[in-house]
């Protein structure tokens, strides 16, 4: 695929040449044609210019000076203004980088070029100089030594000596640590494979936490997640800042348990906040007992009753989100201290933004879990499950009737907008009602107009409102 790519390349470059020399040659030819160039001239003009004596060159030779000079400057230049404003590039210093390039390219040398898509590198071109990344992706650059800079969407031409040490999805991340789907964590299947049972063992163990009374719950977590940026900024709508990409690059943790030279021993940015999430539900979780999370409880005379779980859940969230959080004691009771979030914290240096924390499919351990429990907490999600529903069809039948309000109102001050001008006079004068024909006409014209600001409506009901035209202008001329 390579070969066959530079093969197109060096037939398109020697096409270029060619071309280009056969454009010059013809240039110089029409110009010697003419008469003006003669070897006479030629010889004068060289002993000039070996001497500075700019002023001896001969009139003729010096205009053709000129042009070459014009050819060979304002090229690259024009060549550089335009790629500024047709070619996707970060700054117009980069221009000039295109003209490099073509140079380059001309002179045979089959450039490198990496395409970055949502992200993902589209091959593997680590020591690519040519970057292109799509509006959702980002880069950050390494030369050895250290993180150099992070690069954001268009076109790039990277520095000898740097690489591509990370690409990054500007773009909503969603994260999930702990079991599989309708997978029990807790089973006990003899003739399982070993290497699927250590991978759902692993699984458990990422999520798995105890709770106060010593009942292991290992439920799914899943977390939604971006690189802070404003909504537009460095040119995608998805938000880019060369300083948070950075940051979180170069911030990567180190998993102490892997080889060094193991592909697991950087711990990516994109994962931190899993784990993250992993601990803060550890520690949540043993404030409660195992009945205590699947039943309602009310510490204080304020809010609704909700379930331990539901306020591990909140915690999680307020303590990836917020930098002040409520403190709760051993018993989860809230108290009146407030304490700061070094999760919080944590993702802020790194330059990521947490949207939402949730869980999903909570496991308990088998010999310790009740029947009776888990029946209640049954029970219990399923009346709230149909209050929930119960609420969300009254907000859509709440939206549906305001909507029908709305359309209503407008289309009232649509069809009336001609009655209404005929009938308000701003110089006190008294107005001459108009006659019922009158009056329908002005409906009818109002009708028209918004039918005209419709593009869909206007070809269902121009015509019928034409006829009704028609009719009553018969109808008029019958009385």
């Amino acid at each position: 695929m390579q070969t066959e790519r530079a093969k197109q390349w060096r037939t398109a470059t020697r096409r270029s040449l060619w071309i280009g020399l056969a454009l010059l040659g013809g240039w110089a030819f029409a110009i010697y044609w003419q008469g003006d160039v003669s070897g006479e001239r030629l010889a004068l003009a060289a002993q000039a210019i070996l001497r500075l004596q700019w002023w001896a060159i001969p009139a003729p030779i010096g205009s053709l000076l000129i042009d070459l000079l014009i050819l060979l400057v304002g090229g690259p230049l024009a060549f550089a203004f335009f790629a500024n404003y047709v070619l996707p590039l970060s700054s117009p210093g980069e221009a000039f980088g295109t003209v490099g390039q073509l140079a380059g390219s001309l002179l045979g040398r089959l450039p490198a070029v990496l395409f970055v898509r949502n992200g993902q590198p589209q091959s593997a071109q680590s020591d690519a100089r040519i970057l292109l990344l799509d509006s959702a992706s980002a880069a950050v650059l390494h030369n050895g030594g250290g993180y150099t800079r992070a690069l954001g969407p268009g076109l790039h031409f990277v520095a000898r000596g740097d690489a591509v040490a990370r690409t990054l999805d500007l773009r909503k991340q969603v994260r999930r640590l702990g079991p599989h789907p309708a997978e029990d964590p807790f089973i006990n299947d003899p003739e399982e494979d070993p290497i699927s049972a250590a991978s759902r063992m692993a699984r458990r163990r990422e999520c798995s936490g105890l709770t106060r009374d010593g009942v292991e719950v290992a439920p799914r977590i899943e977390i939604e997640f971006r690189l802070e940026g404003r909504a537009g900024g460095g040119g995608t709508p998805f938000g880019f800042h060369p300083e948070f990409a950075w940051r979180a690059v170069a911030n990567e943790g180190v998993d102490e348990a892997a080889p060094r030279d193991a592909r697991g021993h950087r711990v990516s940015w994109d994962w931190l906040p899993a784990h993250l999430a992993a601990d803060v539900w550890r520690e949540y979780v043993r404030k409660f007992s195992l009945a205590e999370l699947f039943a309602p409880v009310k510490h204080s005379g304020e809010g609704p009753e909700r379930t331990g779980l539901e306020i591990v859940v909140e915690m999680m969230n307020l303590r990836l989100r917020e930098s002040i959080v409520q403190e709760l004691d051993e018993m989860g009771r809230p108290v009146e201290r407030q304490l700061s979030s070094p999760e919080y914290q944590l993702l802020r240096e790194r330059g990521v933004r947490v949207l939402a924390v949730g869980l999903r499919e909570v496991h308990l351990e088998a010999m310790r879990e009740d029947a009776r429990l888990k029946a209640d907490w049954r029970e219990l999600w399923e009346q709230r499950s149909t209050s929930v529903k119960l609420q969300n069809k009254a907000r859509a039948v709440e939206k549906a009737l305001l909507g029908q309000m709305d359309a209503s109102q407008e289309f009232l001050r649509t069809v009336s907008a001609e009655l209404y001008k005929r009938l308000k006079r701003t110089d006190g004068k008294v107005v001459r009602p108009p006659s019922e024909y009158e009056t329908l006409q002005l409906l009818l014209q109002g009708s028209l107009a918004g039918a005209q600001q419709t593009p869909g409506l206007k070809a269902e009901v121009e015509t019928e409102l034409n006829e009704l035209r028609e009719w009553l202008d018969e109808e008029r001329r019958y009385d």
